[in-house]
Formats: C-alpha cells, structure tokens, sequence
C-alpha cells in the first residue's frame, strides 16, 4: 500500500512539473524576458527559481505572455525545449526562438533579429491575423523555402498567399501574419471618441452602403484601425466623391473625429494590408529584386508581385481605366497598396496621352475610377514642364480634382533635365544638372505639397555616361534624405548611357552598381499617416481659422448671398467693371445701401479690406462704415476714393467691450452713379503692420509686390499656405526648416491673398499679401 502511495505521489508530480505554468508580471520592472523576476507560476503564485529561463537554455515550461503595456526584451535565443510561448496583446523583441512551440495570438507581435530566426524545429501557430514576427533580417523568399513547414495558421499548414502573408519589412525583413480574409483590423463608431455603436469590418473587401455592418452607413464618427493596415474612406458607395485614405503602419492609429468632409458620411470602407517598401525601386517588365529594390512598376496593370517586390499597377492611358473590370484588376493586385495614374497623359502624340487624355476634362474623369479601388492613389506622371507650371497640364488636372472630391495621395514626377536643351548642352557638369533636379522637386513640392514618387529620371539619355554616373551619386544619397519623396526609379534608356546592364544583359554597369548598392530607406517612415492628400488640403486648409468672416465675399455665387441692401445687385463678366472672378457686386445708380452682419469676438481687432471704384466719379466720396449690429452705433469708417479705377480700401478696428455682432454698411445717395464692390475680405487681426507678421517671429517683403515675396523668420519656418480671396488654396510648402523662404506668385492676378505661417516652435502667424 505504501509503495503504490509513494507510485502516485511521483507520478502526480511528473505531471505537475510538465504542465507547470509561467505568466509575466514585469515585476522585476527591467522588461528582461530571461529575469525570472518577471514571471510568477500560476500555481504557486511564486516567481520560478534563479536559471528556470535563461538564454539559450531550454525551459521546457509554458510561457504566456499576456497584456503586457511594454515591450519585452529578450537578449538572446529564446529556447522553449519542450515548452511553449504564448503571445497575447503584447510586444516582445528577440533574437530568434528554438525549439517548442510559440502561438500570436490577437495582438501578439514579435520581432526576431537573427539571420536564422527559428531553429531547432520551433513550430508557429498564428491564431488572429490581428498579430505578426516580423523577422528583421530574413527576406520572405527564405522564410518561404526555409520555414513554412514550422508555420502553421489556426492549426492548419501554412500555404503563402493563401492562409499566410508574407508582406516586404523594408529591404532584409518580413512581416509573417496570417492572411484569414475575416481578420477585423478596423472598428468604426457611431460617435466620437471611440464611443456608441460599433462595426468591425473586415478586410481586403469593399464594404459599402447597407453592407457596412451594424447599420454604419453615413453612421461614421471615430474608429480605431490595428498597425499593419491600410483603409479608404468614401462618401460614395463606389469609392468615389470625397475620400480619405489612412496608414496605420507601425502602431494602431485612433481617430476621434472624422474631418468634416467625411463625418457621419461615409458609404465606402477598404481595409487592405499594409506592405513596407523602401524608396528605390525599378521600372520595367520584370518583376527582380537584383538591384536590391523592393518594389516595381511597369507601365501597365499586368503585372503582379512576387515575395520580396511589391507590383504597384499603372493605368498607363486610358483603357486601364474605362472599364469595371480594370478596377477589379486593381483590386486584386496581392501586395498593391497603391495604383499609379497615366503615364505622360499630357502628350496628346504619344504615351498615356492618346485617345483624348492631353484633355484634362477628359482625364480627371477616368482618374476618378480609380479612386473606387481603395487605394492610395498617384497622379498622372506628366512630362517634365507639365508637371511644375503652376498654369500647366497638371496643376489643371488637380485642380479640377479638388473641385471634383478626386482624391490625389501622392504626385507622380519625370524629370530627365529636358528644360536645359540637353541635345545641345551634353557636356553639363553634373553638379549643375543636378542643381536644377533640386529645385525642380523644391518646385514640385511647393507646388502640390503632397508626397512625390519620382517614377522616370536620369541626366537625360543625349549625355554620356560619366555625367550621368556622376548625377547619379549626387542624386540617389540626396532623394533619400528628403522626407517628402515616397519611391523614386531611375530610367534606363536603353542607350549605353545610363543603364543598369552590359550589352550581355548580365554584367551590372557603373550606373547598375552603384544603383544597386545605394541604401534604399523607408518610403513611409511615419508610424501612422493621417493627413496627406489634396482633399485634405483642400478641405482642411482652404477655410482655416480667422479666414475671411464675410459671406460670399466674393461675391461669386452671383446672387448676393449673405449680403442685404437696396437698390443692390450683380453684374458678371465678361464686363470692364468685374474686378476679379466671373462677378462683382454693386449699388446701382442712385440711392441704396449694401451692408452685411457678421458674429465677431468683443475685444478683438479685425482687418477689413475690398477693392471698389464708381461707374462715374461722384460728385463727393461715401463712407464706409463698421456699425454695431444691435443698435447701428458706429464702431469705425473709412472715407472712399471717388475713382472711376479700382482701389483697395482696408480698415482695421476692434470690437468694443460687450459688442458681439456688427454691420458692414455702405450708403450712398440720389442721383449718384453706379459703385462697385468686390473681393471683400474680413478676418482676425493679428495687430500687425501689413508689411511685417511679427518682427519677433516672421516677416514678409516686399508687400505689395508684383508677386515675388521673401519670409523672413528668426525661427525656421517650417510651412506655409497661401490662399486667395475666395478661400482656394494657392500654393503650400511643409518641413522646410529654413529662416528664409522664397515664394513666387507672378503668375498669380492681382488682389488680396491670404498667408499663413508656421515656424519650428509651432507659432502661427497669418496676413493678408497683395500683388498690385
């Protein structure tokens, strides 16, 4: 009897030892995945005993590793023996694992530094796509030939592409995750602040209208989306009228509110995988990753990515783009996180050009299509002079996007130095030609302000091979400092000049080796990205705050909106008295009054200002005045030029102690001629001088100018937005960091524009510009 007790007691604690547990607690405070301080056995409550987990040692116990707020560091091999780890809503770095079992679970993400990130037989289970290891140094194609065999996906073998992805972490790593298509990345709420009613909506999938679940259609206020994906927004059920795109790459990205243009409208959600590139990428047919790129385009939607390339699909002219079935090809594109508009659409010869697309009318509409994909779209790639004149072929197409809701995420540039006569000049020093492709991207980017992929440019083929080589050293080092270009290819043309291979195809050039060595970095280096498209300029930055108070100042609408009066009306162009846009207003000849009631802060000063002039000069001036609105005391008044010219009239004044409410008032008499009003403008003063924002801060000179302007700061100006008087964005720049800034507007018609600055500190200063 004693033997059989003692039999059971040895058995019992056989399987006590084997199926002993150990939790993290990180009550040792160091985040040390190999201090035993940091776990406790879920059956003793008791941390284990000094060398139960070490460093390449094999514990042979059960790990969970579960709700953790920090990341776990582990500096070694984590060797499980016969154990287990289990990963749950927490982070934990290390060098590889061996042996055992390790399962990811929902929020589970591991990174694995080792060339040989899971020996010795460990198996994997993914159990929710919402979790991944990253192996930081080995690519997809090895973990693929290597490993799948230890990678198993709810229980079941792994089969890349179908249950599993295998997604670029830049150039040496891979994101492994499972590839389950009823993965939830997005939660969408029905308020803000992640409250009310919720939808998890799921991925790779269009969900639109009454498929939106939770009955979330034009519901949307907030959402939370998980880091290692990607989702569109749209007011259209088919993707199209106002979008926006958001990028949850390295950690889950909240949004509390929706910007206006999108709150409580949304019809349209696509939440794809994100894929992480690096800028340098190759053109072509062939989809290789020989010159250590990590993405490709090829002119065309035929294309598809391989393991370690990301295919992004270009609708090259327009039969990508006219049909239901080209956007289903887009949106089967594996890897593709973006689609690439026409290629040289502004050539009405050649290229994506033909067939009516050098029309922007004509291009905006097709490029409207692809904005149903979800994905992060491109512009058109124009040809060189095209793409930065602020009059050119795409400043026209994006400005008829903006005013069509056409998402545009990201401008599409060639450049190949064609502006300085290249069949002439062949022998440039390859220091000036690369002096102009900085200031054409400078150019660029002021222009747009959105992210740039550089999708063709060399030194031009008519040079030799030396200038471009040398171009090319001083090019590549310098597009991966700038943080506004995404991706950017060199061109081969094919001419012995500046490609990548010998004549044998094989045998890497100058030009092909240096290329190919160039440390490519991170396209998206932004943890999450939330703000980067025209719309969003557009939208959030057309009407900023302290922008023109008075309705309809423009008077555009040509029915007076906003404006009350007698004797009052409209004349449209084409008219000598129309001062700017399609429509003036006006007091017609004889007695009448204009006036409008505007909602002001007591105690703050304005600054109002509009261009006027008279028909015929009058036999004496009128006033204008600013009048308390509740009792039509005058708060300030200007005497008026009795010109037959137009002339600018400015008044500043502050809003008494107590007055909320005042009257923009003008009175003339009988028998007086016709007066003319338009571009009225009323906005917060900042209580400057015209000339100067804040001899502290900035200032802006000559002003007025005939267009050419120079920001002065004593801090770095950071960025700047100018709009004209009807509200239109006009010119942007962002992360300049320089204390002086060049702007050029000779293009621009004269009048009032609006100016808004930022500096290094996050001081902003606005006023008005004028160009006479």
């Amino acid at each position: 009897m004693k033997k059989n007790l003692l039999l059971f007691c040895i058995l019992m604690t056989s399987v006590w030892g084997y199926s002993q547990q150990l939790t993290w607690t990180g009550n040792a405070a160091n985040n040390d995945f190999f201090d035993e301080a940091n776990w406790q056995d879920t059956n003793t409550s008791l941390p284990p005993a000094s060398g139960t987990i070490d460093a390449n040692q094999a514990v042979n116990l059960d790990l969970q590793l579960h709700n953790v707020n920090t990341t776990v560091m582990a500096s070694g091999i984590i060797s499980l023996g016969t154990g287990s780890l289990s990963v749950t809503n927490s982070s934990l770095q290390a060098n590889a694992f061996s042996g055992g079992s390790v399962s990811i679970n929902t929020d589970g993400y591991v990174d694995l530094s080792a060339v040989n990130p899971f020996q010795n037989n460990v198996s994997i289970d993914f159990v929710s796509g919402i979790g991944w290891i990253r192996t930081l140094n080995k690519k997809g194609v090895d973990i693929n030939n290597d490993n799948l065999g230890q990678i198993t996906v709810n229980g079941s073998a792994s089969v890349y592409e179908s249950n599993l992805r295998l997604d670029n972490y830049y150039f040496e790593g891979t994101v492994i995750r499972s590839n389950n298509l009823s993965t939830t990345p997005l939660t969408l709420y029905d308020n803000s602040n992640l409250q009310g009613t919720s939808a998890s909506l799921s991925l790779d999938i269009i969900h639109s209208g009454s498929g939106i679940p939770n009955t979330m259609d034009n519901k949307g206020e907030s959402f939370v989306l998980k880091k290692g994906y990607m989702a569109t927004f749209a007011i259209n059920e088919d993707g199209t009228g106002k979008s926006k795109n958001y990028i949850a790459s390295e950690a889950d990205l909240i949004i509390n509110e929706f910007p206006n243009y999108l709150l409580n409208d949304v019809s349209f959600i696509r939440v794809i995988p994100w894929n992480w590139v690096t800028k340098k990428g190759i053109n072509g047919p062939v989809i290789s990753s020989d010159l250590n790129n990590t993405w490709n385009y090829r002119w065309a939607n035929t294309g598809v990515s391989s393991i370690d390339v990301e295919y992004a699909p270009m609708s090259f002219g327009r039969f990508g783009a006219n049909q239901d079935s080209d956007i289903d090809i887009y949106t089967g594109k594996y890897k593709a996180t973006h689609v690439l508009g026409f290629n040289e659409a502004d050539n009405c010869n050649a290229q994506g050009g033909v067939n009516g697309f050098c029309d922007t009318d004509v291009a905006v509409d097709h490029y409207k299509r692809l904005v149903r994909t979800g994905l992060r779209t491109v512009s058109p790639s124009c040809t060189e002079s095209a793409g930065v004149q602020a009059n050119g072929w795409l400043k026209e197409f994006y400005d008829k996007a903006n005013a069509l809701d056409i998402r545009i995420d990201v401008i599409g540039v060639h450049w190949y130095d064609w502006g300085n006569n290249p069949a002439t000049n062949t022998n440039p020093t390859p220091q000036s030609v690369f002096n102009r492709f900085v200031t054409y991207l400078e150019d660029i980017y002021n222009l747009y302000g959105l992210p740039i992929w550089i999708t063709e440019f060399n030194a031009n083929p008519n040079r030799s091979n030396a200038i471009n080589y040398a171009f090319m050293q001083l090019a590549l080092p310098y597009l991966e400092t700038l943080d506004y270009i995404e991706r950017y290819c060199w061109f081969e043309p094919s001419s012995g000049t500046a490609d990548f291979y010998e004549a044998d195809g094989t045998t890497l050039t100058n030009v092909g080796n240096f290329y190919k060595n160039q440390v490519s970095t991170s396209a998206v280096p932004e943890t999450t990205i939330t703000e980067d498209s025209n719309l969003d300029i557009y939208y959030n930055l057309t009407n900023p705050s302290g922008n023109n108070l008075l309705v309809n100042g423009d008077f555009e609408t040509g029915d007076l909106t906003g404006w009350n009066g007698s004797n009052t009306g409209i004349l449209s162009s084409p008219n000598a008295n129309v001062y700017d846009g399609t429509t003036t207003g006006r007091i017609l000849a004889n007695a009448g009054n204009i006036s409008q009631t505007i909602t002001l802060e007591s105690l703050e000063e304005y600054d109002l200002s509009f261009y006027t002039k008279w028909f015929v000069a009058p036999a004496s001036p009128i006033t204008i005045q600013i009048l308390n609105a509740n009792d039509d005391t005058v708060i300030a008044s200007k005497v008026m030029t009795t010109s037959t010219d137009w002339n600018l009239v400015e008044l500043s004044f502050m809003i008494p102690a107590g007055v909320t409410s005042v009257k923009f008032y003008v009175e003339k008499g009988a028998s007086s001629p016709g007066w003319f009003i338009d571009n009225a403008l009323l906005i917060k003063s900042t209580t400057l001088a015209l000339d100067e924002f804040d001899l502290n801060v900035f200032r802006v000179y000559p002003n007025p100018s005939q267009g050419t302007f120079t920001l002065k700061g004593k801090t770095s100006i950071q960025s700047f937005t100018i709009f004209d008087i009807h509200g239109r964005l006009i010119q942007s720049a962002k992360n300049m960091n320089s204390n002086e800034v060049n702007i050029q507007l000779n293009n621009k018609s004269k009048g009032l524009y609006l100016i808004k600055l930022e500096d290094i500190d996050g001081n902003i200063s606005s006023k008005k510009i004028i160009i006479n």
